[in-house]
């Protein structure tokens, strides 16, 4: 099945969820294609996804000649037969969706005891919330919709409306949606520099703020203070927004704190991309890691992300906190998952490494380390370069000897590899690739520069004046040259 597109569908799908389609199938198929059950029943029970098509057919028809063509056929057939019920398996993953079309069917068939008792208990479920999702909001505006048409198309009633509440629930639900969008937008805008035009914005603003029942929603009143943190130069307010939550803790939904949590990461981090060693950022990031770490939002299935671990390692790096980033190593690297501690405790302590100007050994422990995330590869090839730069400059004369196509011409060789490397990979977005082009011209520059003062003194005024990922190691390699060391 390996390569097959019905192995590409069934990966994706849990073991119970493709022992549902088994069923699924038993129950659709004629007597004359049992051949298709088995081919379902062996995917289910064993790794068939993996096999080549002649092993797949041997289990199944065990020495009969190989039918390439018979094969496609069940293969297709099959595929054929569970698409339909694959989005069935999405919807039943979602209890209120599921509660929802069940309301849906009584009310548009006229079944009006059942959807009375069905919509009284399905209401009860979400309305007592302190803090609502936005999927909850949205699943109120639906049962108001089908209320409406309730009291409408009863003939037992008399003849009454519901368009109020159907109003003020999608209110509710649209402005939650607004601000969301909003703080994304906004990200998005101080990243990137690109506006997204956004008219009815200041209208919402203003329409919440004179609606008391728009503003006492406390799910909207979230959103406002999230975006207000976002839109505030430097994130004024992050304190009040952390108390919100920790006040709120038992009440919150746990999605959307994640949610709001990761957007400020995701955007402190693009932050410190383009202007690294800026110490407001770090301050405000080394709060809201405090947070996170602390209270939990970095977990995942109980297990560190590996993102956050490595970002709040280097952010200790970069304030020069070495004492606290061995002690956080220390405590947290066991929370990692197994299959990427090593490495990664061994990329950062790398780092550390390099940043204390301890660079014996070093350059053999990064070829050693095995990340297949593009990033962090193409970090460890930078980091090799600063490496060679320095033991060059410890011992000019021993490259000399090597014969001389001049070893900072070949470190500049090297760096343009890199920058080939990098325009390559699709996975690293154009800011991404941006901030590496960045830093690498003016590491570059730096190799030009080579031991002439001019140069270095020009060099330094210019770092010193533009935004770079990490400048701290440029700057400290121009004033060892500038002092002869």
């Amino acid at each position: 099945m390996k390569g097959k597109k019905i192995a590409k569908t069934l990966t994706i799908l849990t073991h119970e969820e493709r022992f549902r389609l088994v069923k699924f199938v038993k129950g659709e198929v004629s007597g004359k294609e049992t051949e298709l059950v088995r081919l379902m029943e062996l995917a289910a029970k064993k790794n068939a996804l993996l096999w080549e098509d002649p092993k797949v057919w041997k289990a199944l028809y065990g020495n009969r000649p190989f039918d390439q063509q018979k094969y496609n056929h069940n293969c297709s057939r099959l595929l054929a037969l569970i698409s339909p019920f694959l989005p069935i398996l999405q919807f039943l993953r979602d209890e209120n969706r599921v509660e929802l079309a069940r309301l849906q069917i009584f009310n548009h068939r006229e079944t009006f005891s059942e959807f009375e008792r069905l919509c009284s208990d399905f209401s009860k479920s979400y309305s007592n919330k302190h803090y609502s999702t936005p999927e909850d909001q949205f699943l109120d505006f639906q049962i108001q919709l089908e209320k409406h048409h309730y009291l409408v198309s009863n003939p037992h009633i008399q003849f009454q409306g519901n368009l109020n509440p159907v109003t003020q629930s999608f209110d509710r639900y649209w402005v939650i949606q607004k601000f969301q969008l909003a703080c994304y937008n906004s990200v998005h805008n101080k990243v990137t520099g690109e506006s997204i035009h956004d008219p009815l914005l200041l209208q919402v603003q203003q329409m919440v703020d004179e609606d008391a029942n728009l503003c006492q929603v406390p799910v909207i009143h979230f959103y406002q203070v999230l975006y207000k943190i976002i839109e505030s130069d430097s994130l004024v307010g992050t304190d009040h927004f952390i108390d919100l939550i920790r006040d709120n803790k038992d009440h919150l939904p746990f999605e959307m704190v994640k949610g709001a949590f990761d957007l400020l990461v995701n955007y402190l981090v693009r932050c410190l991309n383009m202007d690294g060693h800026n110490p407001k950022i770090q301050n405000i990031f080394h709060k809201i890691y405090n947070w996170g770490f602390s209270d939990g939002w970095v977990y995942l299935n109980g297990k560190i992300r590996p993102g956050h671990f490595k970002n709040r390692a280097l952010l200790f790096i970069r304030m020069e906190k070495y004492e606290e980033t061995k002690q956080f190593v220390e405590t947290y690297q066991d929370k990692l998952d197994d299959s990427i501690r090593a490495d990664l405790v061994e990329f950062v302590d790398i780092y550390l490494c390099l940043r204390q100007n301890k660079l014996e050994g070093v350059e053999g422990r990064i070829n050693a380390v095995k990340l297949d995330n593009p990033f962090y590869k193409i970090s460890l090839k930078i980091l090799r370069i600063e490496v060679r730069y320095e033991n060059y400059w410890n011992n000019p004369d021993d490259y000399y000897n090597s014969g001389t196509v001049t070893y900072l011409k070949y470190l500049i060789g090297e760096i343009k590899n890199i920058i080939t490397l990098i325009s390559k990979i699709k996975m690293i977005s154009d800011y991404h690739k941006t901030s590496y082009y960045h830093r690498l011209h003016y590491m570059t520059k730096l190799i030009n520069a080579e031991n002439y003062p001019e140069k270095l003194e020009l060099l330094k005024q210019e770092v010193q004046n533009v935004r770079l990922d990490d400048s701290s190691w440029i700057l400290k390699q121009i004033d060892k040259r500038l002092e002869g060391k």
